[in-house]
């Protein structure tokens, strides 16, 4: 009786080191991710448009109002997550930290 504990014990343990282990690698785990661009209005309320810099593809920003203040072609640095919403990719901004009132247009 006490080896079959020992057993069940040590198939608990493991299988909780499993389940963490797919945690750490599951898709639908966020990771924090820093983006840089030009930032403007989206075309719904609370939706906005930032131009990577680096890529200069465009990308569906929500989250913070602070946001909307820089929302007038300003450039940012933007922190935060992506995430699946309504079958499209929005990153969800976490922090926002304004780098100059005017964005230079990429090459």
């Amino acid at each position: 009786m006490w080896n079959s504990g020992k057993i069940f014990a040590g198939l608990v343990v493991a299988a909780g080191l499993c389940a963490m282990c797919w945690a750490e690698d599951s898709p639908n785990m966020a990771r924090q991710q820093t983006i840089t661009g030009c930032l403007s209005k989206g075309a719904d309320a609370g939706e906005f448009v930032l131009t990577d810099e680096a890529t200069s593809a465009k990308i569906v920003v929500k989250g913070s109002a602070d946001l909307d203040k820089h929302a007038a072609n300003h450039k940012v640095k933007l922190t935060g997550t992506q995430a699946m919403e309504e079958s499209r990719l929005v990153f969800k901004v976490t922090n926002v930290e304004h780098v100059s009132d005017a964005c230079t247009p990429a090459r």
